[in-house]
């Protein structure tokens, strides 16, 4: 170990020109690098790992998905409520997105003495504490879609597959997140 040291200093001007020379070489391919983090990156498409992973998803479908949340003004007042309706509703006509789902929209089931009934969760005719029941009783609303606070409210995005053979997952991500921010932003 001592006698690597004392090479690597008797050497160390050589050695450092070597290594600038090295790395001023390799700069030259920096803009060309790319990144590409999907299944097919790392198998070949005639491993079995990657066929079974891709009938898989056939089967199953992709389940990506963006949450949008926004803080409230006011709580669960009628524009709010027509507010978070209409985001939804056009969050949903988006290019790239297969469905958007808020507390406006959900569907849940409501057991009774006698049955199951199924519904949209939101009710104009509930009062404020029978939603806010309803929203508690629903794991998948209370605390993800509506805040345990009540005070954000968010709305689930799911998004349609990446078909495109020569669009890497990072550049249709990159172009659901840009149309999304564009009509947020406008």
């Amino acid at each position: 170990m001592n006698l690597i040291a004392k090479l690597i200093l008797r050497f160390r001007i050589p050695l450092l020109l070597l290594v600038s020379i090295v790395t001023a070489f390799m700069l030259r391919y920096v803009p060309g690098l790319e990144m590409k983090n999907d299944a097919s990156t790392w198998f070949s498409d005639d491993d079995s790992t990657l066929i079974q992973y891709r009938e898989f998803q056939d089967t199953f479908d992709e389940s990506q998905f963006v949450m949008v949340a926004y803080t409230w003004k006011r709580l669960f007042a009628p524009d709010e409520i027509i507010y978070l309706s209409y985001l939804t509703d056009s969050l949903a006509q988006r290019p790239h997105i297969r469905e958007a789902i808020s507390f406006t929209t959900v569907e849940t089931i409501i057991g009774t003495d006698y049955s199951l009934q199924i519904g949209f969760l939101f009710d104009e005719n509930l009062s404020l504490p029978e939603l806010k029941n309803r929203i508690r009783s629903n794991p998948f609303i209370y605390g993800n879609l509506v805040s345990r606070d009540f005070q954000t409210v968010a709305i689930m995005l799911i998004l349609e597959r990446n078909n495109d053979e020569n669009k890497s997952l990072g550049e249709f991500n990159q172009e659901i997140d840009t149309g999304i921010r564009d009509f947020l932003l406008r």
